[in-house]
């Protein structure tokens, strides 16, 4: 089974916040500054991280935490959060923040705690057989002062009851001035559905309290090696964060409408999509020839406008005459590559009209139904107008929708069907413009769905980070 690994040179520092040094008693005239580099192998936990926002990155309030105590907002800080390398604190073991509760803090050991409940019942039946077997990892550190506040991490395993069966505990770390890794295997006791991750920090001097937490993982590990396990539920040679069709195999990865899910399990792809697509591939076609450009063009306009209007057999048809020409120009104006791709792709389309599809961007053929009075049929979906781009992205995504006088939920749901995200807009707000490099969205096919009294409406995406 494959693994994951980075390779990472390791910075550590002791900072001393010179705002912080007269409330903790402490008389420096310079700050002292001890640096050490290392070498360190950690999993890669970007594709198969079960932690929802693992580096406080998002406010951890919105995205995946529940705060059960935290101090008072200071050095801008905010719901157990904090941009890195500011103001005296270290920098983030990764990206830009990390999770601190704040200010305030009673100085005698009084703990402030937030957490995380993984829902792992997609495990259920390996787990119940007693074959599931998670990895933990996560770093702290606390400020180095005459007496150290503390940092501890529990990562609990409970049942359905939110009884705790097994847990691992780091204790206390008292370690200043250093990102400390704590890293746990083990299998879920039978009837684990939940798993909870604590985060502890314990105030003893000064008035910040200084626990901080990053780079928090869990994931799979059934080798008990310690590593990240590539989830690979079909067999196709494809973990399944990057396959597009996760449980249906499909090697080739083939996706003739460009909309996230392969069409091995794609159960209404766009045939107008998928043309439009095959029209760009075509543009792009180097030295073709205007008149076979133009003809091979003509033919796949003519297919989506026949589709249009419900005529198949018309669409077909074009399509064949596009495959005809493709073959007849190549090798030769059209290399043999680039023909085994448009063949295939065309190929794919006609599989798709003959297997019943009827989509057309979003909505569904100009149909005329018997009973209809000879009018359009109506679809939900194509009302909603749901639009969601790039696709596939790197971070930037748009969502566009019809525009109603009610509020309409946008929803993200993960490849487990898991809700990672959730925003309700206004009415007649129809436009919503995301950055998924700041909140719980590794690399993998998201599924963004729209729900309003008109009815609900969902579209795949695939982040590639």
């Amino acid at each position: 089974m494959k693994k994951h690994f980075i390779m990472t040179t390791m910075f550590t520092a002791s900072f001393y916040k010179w705002s912080n040094l007269s409330s903790k008693g402490a008389n420096f005239k310079i700050a002292a500054i001890l640096c050490s580099f290392f070498i360190l192998i950690i999993p890669d936990i970007n594709g198969q991280n079960l932690i929802s926002n693992p580096g406080a990155e998002s406010d951890p309030t919105s995205n995946g935490w529940t705060i059960v105590s935290e101090g008072t907002n200071c050095f801008g800080n905010g719901n157990w959060r904090i941009n890195g390398g500011l103001n005296g604190f270290p920098v983030a073991q990764s990206g830009d923040y990390f999770f601190y509760p704040g200010c305030g803090g009673a100085r005698n050991g009084t703990q402030y705690e937030v957490y995380q409940d993984v829902d792992v019942s997609f495990f259920a039946a390996t787990i119940d057989a007693g074959n599931q077997t998670f990895n933990f990892s996560g770093y702290s550190q606390v400020f180095e002062q005459e007496t150290n506040d503390g940092a501890q991490m529990i990562v609990e395993y409970r049942n359905p009851g939110g009884t705790v069966l097994d847990y691992y505990d780091t204790g206390e770390n008292n370690l200043g001035s250093v990102w400390t890794l704590y890293t746990d295997t083990r299998t879920a006791p039978v009837g684990t559905r939940t798993v909870r991750v604590r985060l502890i920090a314990y105030s003893r001097a000064g008035t910040s309290i200084d626990g901080y937490f990053d780079v928090l993982s869990l994931c799979t590990d059934n080798d008990g090696d310690g590593l990240c396990d590539e989830v690979d539920n079909d067999n196709d040679g494809i973990d399944d964060l990057s396959d597009n069709c996760p449980l249906i195999a499909n090697a080739n990865q083939l996706d003739s409408d460009t909309d996230g899910a392969g069409d091995a399990c794609d159960a209404s792809f766009s045939v107008c999509i998928a043309i439009s697509s095959l029209e760009t591939d075509v543009e792009a076609l180097p030295n073709l020839p205007n008149n076979t450009k133009n003809f091979l063009l003509g033919k796949l306009n003519l297919s989506r406008e026949k589709f249009e209007d419900g005529n198949n057999n018309a669409t077909i048809g074009n399509l064949g005459a596009f495959i005809n020409k493709v073959n007849a120009k190549s090798p030769g104006e059209i290399s043999q590559d680039d023909a085994d791709a448009l063949i295939a792709a065309a190929t794919a389309i006609i599989n798709g009209i003959n297997s019943g599809q009827n989509d057309c961007d979003g909505g569904s053929q100009n149909l005329i139904r018997p009973g209809n009075n000879g009018n359009p049929a109506f679809d939900v979906a194509n009302h909603l107008g749901l639009e969601v781009y790039p696709n596939p992205t790197k971070g930037r995504l748009n969502i566009r929708f019809a525009a109603i006088d009610t509020k309409t939920q946008v929803a993200i749901y993960d490849l487990y069907g898991k809700q990672v995200w959730m925003q309700e807009t206004e009415p007649y707000q129809n436009v919503l413009e995301m950055d998924l490099s700041l909140g719980p969205f590794g690399t993998g096919m998201y599924t963004i769905s729209i729900s309003n009294e008109h009815g609900t409406q969902t579209q795949r995406v695939v982040v590639n980070k």
